[in-house]
């Protein structure tokens, strides 16, 4: 009679036990979905932003004004905007600051 007892009070846990793990595993992955479409909804929005940041640049060298258009597209895209990473030397000069000479020179490249 105890080791009929046993036996079930064995099954009876092993069943908790799977039980358990499997809302473990069905909260992880729930969890770590979550966190997934967080970063792909905050890349998108990037993405977004990026476009229409080079649209912006793209009309406004178009639009050949009298003057130098990489220095229009230089005064009228906000550097937040070009910027938004850390700073590296390809952003930004020596000092720091955005260098309208750099960014003249890489679009020059680009273009």
């Amino acid at each position: 009679m105890l080791v009929c007892f046993l036996v079930e009070a064995h099954k009876s846990l092993l069943d908790h036990l799977i039980t358990m793990h499997e809302q473990y595993v069905t909260g992880l992955l729930r969890r770590s979905q979550h966190a997934f479409d967080e970063r792909h909804r905050e890349f998108r929005k990037r993405a977004r932003r990026g476009i229409h940041t080079v649209l912006s640049a793209m009309e406004i060298l178009l639009e050949r004004r009298t003057g130098d258009p990489l220095m229009a597209l230089y005064h009228e895209i906000d550097e937040s905007t070009t910027c938004s990473g850390k700073p590296d030397e390809t952003r930004r000069g020596p000092s720091g600051r955005r260098d309208p000479k750099l960014v003249q020179m890489l679009l020059a490249t680009i273009l």
